[in-house]
């Protein structure tokens, strides 16, 4: 794009008549406030080793330890 036509583009005022107004329980929903309550930042300490085979198989070890507790949760799971 052209620095003139990104000029005009940014001298242009943006229309936001369609956009419906929010209401302040509404806001309380949305994604930032929301997510906070679904997470538990907690911190441990884990093997070296175990931390680098999950990501030596393109795993995400938060998301993997996560669905390990959930299962175990479950009962889908069970302890060695």
């Amino acid at each position: 794009m052209s620095p003139e036509r990104i000029a005009e583009l940014q001298s242009r005022p943006i229309d936001l008549s369609d956009i419906p107004e929010v209401t302040n329980e509404q806001s309380k929903e949305f994604y930032p406030r929301n997510l906070r309550k679904a997470f538990q930042m907690i911190y441990n300490l884990f093997d070296k080793e175990n931390l680098l085979w999950l990501e030596e198989n393109g795993l995400s070890y938060r998301v993997t330890i996560n669905e390990t507790l959930e299962k175990l949760r479950k009962g889908s799971l069970e302890l060695a």
